[in-house]
């Protein structure tokens, strides 16, 4: 019974007649639009409690104590969380700022996309040799993954190498305008099979977001997330 008038003095409703308190209670207890705060509650309820307990068996202290320890609790955890909201949107801009250094850059990220546009041109393909390779192929897929071209390449070093691809097939002829996949496969030392990894590398022509996280749109067509890029290099200009 105590605790119904406590709840019911808490929003605002007047207590049941016969107790001198009830005016008081309806008039500091009154609906109002700060009532919506979970803090602003907590006070209310807290002092409902103590104003309509029973006088024969008042509130313990302990547990008023304790009470009142959880309400500090909550309000220091409110502005813990206030402090990391405004860290983290500081963090983000920060974030944001650096990555406009990566315009105009061009960047080599961990992929094997390839962007073939209308009017063809060389594109630059990256990959990471673990070992000397030799009898090196590139092999081109389209998006279903059908084969569209095998390329000797020759022999390389190990480390990191690259070349200037024509968008043409091993015989020749262009390759239509659409998205492809690469691979870069050659003979190790020992005769066996080694596996390059591979890069998308482009000029950063903007930056974005997607599901959350930060892309670089690149000048050939192909997005790259920024946590994969490995390496951004000044293109050379020309006066």
């Amino acid at each position: 019974m105590i605790q119904s008038n406590a709840v019911t003095a808490a929003r605002g409703t007047p207590a049941p007649a016969g107790n001198t308190s009830s005016s008081g209670g309806g008039s500091l207890f009154g609906g109002s639009s700060s009532t919506s705060s979970t803090q602003d509650m907590f006070t209310r309820l807290l002092v409902a409690q103590v104003q309509y307990q029973d006088p024969m068996k008042p509130m313990d202290n302990m547990q008023f104590t304790q009470q009142l320890a959880s309400f500090n609790q909550i309000s220091e955890l409110q502005k813990v969380n206030k402090g990391l909201d405004g860290l983290a949107k500081q963090v983000n801009v920060m974030s944001q700022s650096s990555y406009l250094g990566l315009l105009d850059k061009e960047v080599s990220a961990l992929g094997n996309s390839l962007d073939v546009g209308q009017s063809g041109g060389a594109q630059n393909i990256s990959f990471n040799l673990s070992q000397r390779s030799k009898n090196t192929v590139m092999t081109i897929k389209d998006e279903a993954g059908i084969p569209r071209a095998k390329i000797p390449l020759g022999d390389f070093q190990a480390g990191d190498n690259s070349f200037a691809w024509d968008g043409k097939d091993e015989l020749g002829f262009e390759l239509s305008p659409g998205k492809y996949s690469f691979s870069v496969q050659g003979e190790a030392p020992d005769g066996g099979k080694l596996v390059a990894t591979t890069f998308s590398t482009g000029q950063v022509t903007g930056i974005t977001t997607d599901a959350g996280q930060s892309v670089a749109k690149l000048s050939n067509g192909l997005s790259v997330l920024l946590d994969d890029i490995k390496s951004v290099r000044s293109l050379k200009t020309t006066l």
